[in-house]
């Protein structure tokens, strides 16, 4: 089977075997290389990608949707009308003076 023809079809697999067998020298598997070489980079993006939304996405215990940070918490407050989250900070800074932590 003709290269050009694969090549149309799935350029990605064929650069990455040329890559792996060390065909990128050759006439008719240079126009793989770029695509090769950045392949690293495009796998190094998702990766990010994935890490990004799994540090924002909700995160629940027990049933119960966790802060990010004290912003988020004043908001869950608000949105549902009591003020918890506000009572679980001050008891947790009241406990680090109490202990004299810093």
């Amino acid at each position: 089977m003709n290269l050009s023809i694969i090549s149309k079809s799935d350029p990605v697999t064929i650069a990455i075997f040329a890559k792996e067998n060390n065909l990128l020298e050759f006439d008719g598997w240079k126009k793989f290389a770029r695509l090769a070489n950045r392949q690293k980079k495009l796998l190094r993006m998702a990766n990010q990608a994935k890490l990004q939304s799994f540090h924002t996405a909700p995160m629940y215990h027990f049933g119960i949707l966790i802060p990010h940070n004290h912003k988020h918490a004043m908001e869950l407050d608000q949105l549902h009308g009591n003020n918890l989250w506000r009572k679980s900070e001050v008891t947790k800074l009241d406990s680090i003076d109490e202990y004299n932590t810093f």
